[in-house]
Formats: structure tokens, C-alpha cells, sequence
């Protein structure tokens, strides 16, 4: 998947929020747009999670992304 993919479900608006599948069956989800940050060359990001903790994510490592159409950012768990 395509960092610039990425970058257009976080810069959507209006913003919905959206899941990250990592190759390891893991999944990601990004509740708000100021909660993803890029690093500078684009390989990695850094997820945020409305219950506290974070995550790195290499981005060779993410296999798909779904817009989440019924969530809102106040019901969105970290990681699932």
C-alpha cells in the first residue's frame, strides 16, 4: 500500500476514520487525522490511539486500509 494512499484517507474531508491491516493479521485504526503523523521520508508512521498508547508502523508492512463509513473518533479503540 501506497504512503500516498495513506496520506489521502488522512487529509479526506470530511475525515473518516479508518483501519490499517498489517501483514501480521494485526489491524490499526486512525480515529482522527491529527492522530497519524509521517515520518519525513514516508516509511514509517506513528498512530496514536484516543485510549493513550501509540504505535510505529512501517508502511511496507500495511497490506490494506478501510474507511471505517460508521464510526466516529470518540467511539475508536487504539489497536485492535
Amino acid at each position: 500500500m501506497s504512503i500516498n494512499a495513506i496520506m489521502e484517507l488522512q487529509d479526506a474531508r470530511p475525515f473518516h476514520p479508518f483501519e490499517l491491516t498489517l501483514a501480521d493479521g494485526s489491524r490499526v485504526v486512525v480515529g482522527h487525522p491529527k492522530w497519524m503523523l509521517v515520518t519525513p521520508d514516508g516509511m514509517t508512521l506513528h498512530c496514536v490511539f484516543s485510549d493513550g498508547p501509540s504505535r510505529r508502523v512501517a508502511v511496507e508492512h500495511i497490506t490494506q486500509a478501510v474507511v471505517l463509513e460508521n464510526a466516529t473518533a470518540a467511539a475508536i479503540p487504539g489497536e485492535r
